[in-house]
């Protein structure tokens, strides 16, 4: 029990630092970075954010090789051998799937929904997690659109406490990281001696057939002087089709057995892949540690390089504790308008 009330209270700092902190400051924002958001064919509806915990590094989070890993159009083999599907069929039925969904419907033909409290189903945006019923896939539906990106309290409060601390970042930005992440870490653990056979789902990228796009540029992240201008043009839509990963191990089993193991693991690749003991499983069939998320760690705390000193996970929570007090103590508040 004391643990639990320990890992609450410092949680509690975590997501909501940022977010009380905003509140104190009512300094001008002349000359504050900017980002600006607008449908790529339609320049007459943008949106402009401005605050100055936004980072030029947001930008870079868009992979250049996002369509070198895209979902195949041919047969797609399960994890385990024992079923395939053609991969133009899964696409179809994640189409299907956001059309449903767009229209609010909750019992989805083809999948079953696993996470949502991160989705805003009114203005639909955010990150919807779905596991499909008749296939060993898990697909993460990631959408948004110019009025609803950078709006860090459409999402909920974890999302507007990362998009705090991340300088701007989202779970639909972030999601990007994770192909690259993986094949980034896959290559690192090849030099590590593990105490754990570890292992790793297998991630493809999905776009509808047709969908809008959205342009996002920023400027003045480095003064009122710097004339350097960032853009990028994204998908409205986009998802991450990954292997389900079985297990019959319970959570408090892992944060039992396998708790420090995974702090080790996750020191020895400098907190790059998230610790968090829900993104670990021990795989039905295999007995192999799986890690189903890599998201890039650090880039959704905008931590830098240093060594995070901790042995431990309380350490750990205070540590990101304190760097959330920090941030939030140094930015202010967003304004955005519409033009």
């Amino acid at each position: 029990m004391k643990f639990k009330i320990h890992t609450i209270f410092i949680s509690f700092l975590y997501v909501l630092a940022p977010t009380f902190a905003e509140a104190r400051t009512t300094r001008k924002r002349q000359g504050m970075p900017e980002i600006a958001v607008r449908w790529t064919n339609n320049a007459t509806e943008e949106y402009v954010s401005k605050a100055r915990y936004f980072k030029p590094y947001i930008f870079s989070m868009f992979a250049p090789d996002f369509k070198d890993h895209m979902l195949p159009t041919d047969t797609i083999v399960s994890r385990d051998g024992k079923s395939s599907v053609q991969g133009d069929q899964l696409g179809k039925e994640i189409e299907q799937t956001i059309a449903e969904l767009r229209s609010g419907n909750k019992k989805l033909t083809h999948f079953t929904i696993l996470k949502d409290k991160e989705f805003n189903w009114q203005k639909f945006a955010g990150l919807i997690v779905l596991k499909s019923k008749h296939h060993s896939f898990v697909v993460k539906i990631f959408t948004e659109n110019p009025a609803t990106i950078l709006d860090v309290k459409a999402k909920g409060m974890q999302h507007a406490a990362m998009s705090r601390l991340s300088g701007g970042a989202n779970r639909y930005l972030a999601g990007f990281t994770r192909i690259k992440n993986l094949e980034r870490t896959k290559e690192k653990i090849k030099n590590l001696d593990l105490p754990v056979a570890l292992d790793f789902p297998r991630k493809w990228y999905w776009v509808p057939t047709s969908g809008p796009t959205m342009t996002l540029t920023g400027k003045h992240f480095n003064g009122p002087q710097d004339g350097k201008v960032y853009s990028m043009k994204l998908p409205c839509t986009y998802a991450i089709v990954a292997d389900r990963i079985d297990t019959d191990y319970s959570l408090s089993y892992m944060r039992t057995k396998y708790r420090c193991k995974i702090l080790d693991l996750c020191q020895r690749l400098n907190f790059e892949i998230d610790p968090n003991i829900k993104n670990y499983h021990i795989e039905r069939g295999t007995n192999k540690l799986v890690i189903i998320d890599t998201e890039h760690y650090r880039s959704l705390l905008a931590l830098d390089e240093k060594k995070i000193p901790t042995n431990s996970y309380m350490m750990l929570h205070l540590y990101v504790a304190a760097h959330a007090m920090g941030r939030g103590l140094s930015s202010a508040k967003p304004i955005r308008r519409q033009l």
